[in-house]
């Protein structure tokens, strides 16, 4: 009997450093996994920023376009082509910030 106990108390540590090596292994991958995460969250906040900024300046570059399309408008002679064409330019440019509005009120 005690010969059975032996064995059962050698299986038992041995049992132990198997889970403590797992638990060390195991350890180490979740701080491995988590380095990636923040890793991968840095490179993230960075292109949003990036794609935010590049944002910002397309609409500059649209409002600087827009003023210079009323502007034009504005000074074309009447009944010349370009001013007909100008004004339709500004009709469709209403039109889409209308929908942008009302779009935006009906996700409210």
């Amino acid at each position: 009997m005690s010969e059975l106990l032996g064995a059962a108390y050698k299986l038992r540590n041995a049992a132990n450093r198997t889970t403590r090596s797992l638990a060390a292994q195991l350890n180490a991958d979740v701080a491995l996994l988590c380095e990636y995460a923040l890793n991968a969250a840095d490179t993230m906040e960075a292109e949003h920023a990036s794609l935010r900024d590049e944002l910002r300046e397309l609409q500059e570059l649209c409002n600087d376009l827009s003023s210079t399309v009323i502007a034009a408008a504005f000074l074309a002679p009447h009944g010349n082509g370009a001013k007909a064409l100008l004004d339709e330019v500004i009709e469709r440019m209403t039109q889409r910030a209308r929908r942008k509005v009302s779009d935006g009120e009906a996700s409210k």
